[in-house]
């Protein structure tokens, strides 16, 4: 079904430069989202492709930014 109907990739390349924007540590993330810090890492080079993780980390950004 993923050659009929492909989902469209995860958009996860502004990540790293949104979180050293608010000055927050990949560590701060990992634990406000619940993951592992090498899937922070992981996620943000796009070696990763995990959505569920990337909507948490996103939300999480989001948050931090709305509140700066």
């Amino acid at each position: 079904s993923h050659l009929v109907n492909p989902k469209p990739a995860i958009q996860t390349d502004d990540l790293r430069a949104r979180r050293t924007a608010i000055g927050q540590p990949m560590r701060v993330v990992a634990v406000a989202v619940g993951a592992r810090l090498m899937d922070i890492s992981r996620l943000e080079r796009g070696t990763s492709h995990d959505a569920d993780l990337a909507k948490r980390y996103r939300d999480w950004i989001k948050q931090q930014e709305a509140a700066s």
